[in-house]
């Protein structure tokens, strides 16, 4: 048994040998893995502290890599043999960081902007593989470590802190920036020279920094760490008496696998009524809005009411809030749940008619 494992390893080093980019591409794809099993809530302190030991892991690892080091000295060779392997646990490392921040910003926004970002991280990684790049330094691997340390402090901030918005934002990059000039201040020490500290780190960083302030201005950058765990469109809404808020909905037998009104029939004296659940930390207060569209069946988006709903973090399943329309025309309509500082959480799309009575029975759900 012991011969055919060895001969396994043995034809598995060849491959890996044959094709160099495939062993860092498969811990990446590994640490992605890792983070999908094991993580959890996003304000979950052990998730967090380990975060934070795969971050220091990176600082080490890609630190180490401004040194050249002497593989076959026979006098070390358990040190010689970790340090070969070091590239592989950086890419592990990166792999189970990007891959949690990935899964933080698509479940903290709609699914274009978490995409816009998912596929920014995968690029990065894969850019690092090509050979022209890989020719130019460690500048993009230092890029990397930016990304991860400016996505780390951009939802740990705010845990801390209970809240959003400009000022939170701006004092998570500028603790972000802190750590990494730590790093730069021991590398100095160490002799690393000036030259290259601006070419492999300050401009990576810098562009990094820039990008991260463009996204949030912009609005487009998710606003970890609250998340959307459900909304939908609803004819009433009634709190019953064990907490929990009794919904009505309407909606044709054949559509099964609809739990809310996407088709709105609107009968005289109805509500448009659009409930949510939102996840955020506990202690976290926010005050979000819920922001109403309306798309005649010729014309362009125009928006409407704008309501403003204080929102309390802790509950594990999530805050529940609602807001409600009465004044409505036909056509296509779309609610956005919004922060304070105008970033979106999530949307809701539905078409109004307007209908002399409702043509099914009501259903009910419970939350």
């Amino acid at each position: 048994m012991q011969a055919a494992l060895k001969q396994k390893l043995e034809q598995l080093n060849t491959v890996v040998e044959q094709y160099p980019a495939l062993l860092p591409g498969l811990m990446f794809v590994g640490g992605f893995f890792f983070d999908l099993i094991t993580l959890n809530r996003i304000d979950e302190w052990f998730g967090i502290l380990s975060q934070g030991i795969y971050l220091s892991a990176c600082v080490l690892l890609l630190g180490s890599q401004f040194f050249r080091f002497e593989y076959d000295n026979p006098s070390r060779p358990k040190l010689t043999k970790l340090l070969s392997f070091r590239t592989e646990a950086l890419h592990f490392a990166f792999g189970a960081l990007l891959s949690a921040y990935a899964i933080f910003y698509f479940k903290s926004s709609s699914f274009s902007v978490s995409f816009l970002f998912l596929m920014s991280m995968v690029s990065l990684l894969l850019i690092n593989e090509v050979p022209y790049f890989q020719k130019l330094g460690l500048g993009v691997k230092s890029a990397l470590l930016a990304l991860c340390v400016f996505s780390f402090f951009a939802y740990v901030i705010p845990i801390v802190f209970g809240s959003l918005g400009p000022l939170i934002f701006c004092l998570s990059l500028a603790v972000g920036c802190i750590f990494l000039f730590a790093k730069l201040q021991v590398l100095k020490k160490l002799g690393v020279e000036a030259e290259v500290q601006r070419k492999q780190m300050l401009i990576p960083w810098g562009l990094v920094l820039v990008a991260f302030l463009a996204f949030y201005f912009l609005k487009i950058l998710p606003p970890v760490p609250l998340s959307l765990k459900e909304i939908g469109v609803y004819h009433s809404v009634e709190k019953t008496a064990d907490n929990k808020y009794k919904l009505s909905y309407y909606k044709p037998w054949w559509k099964f696998w609809s739990k809310a009104s996407a088709d709105f029939e609107a009968a005289p004296d109805d509500k448009v009524i659009v409930f949510f659940r939102l996840f955020a930390p506990s202690n976290f207060t926010e005050e979000i809005r819920l922001q109403w569209s309306h798309r005649p069946p010729s014309g362009e988006w125009q928006d409407y009411d704008t309501i403003p709903i204080r929102i309390f973090g802790g509950r594990g399943k999530g805050f529940r809030g609602y807001g409600s329309k009465q004044n409505f025309s036909e056509g296509e309509w779309k609610t956005r749940v919004l922060t304070s500082d105008g970033r979106e959480i999530g949307r809701v799309y539905f078409d109004l008619e307007a209908v002399n009575e409702h043509s099914e029975p009501a259903k009910f759900i419970e939350f």
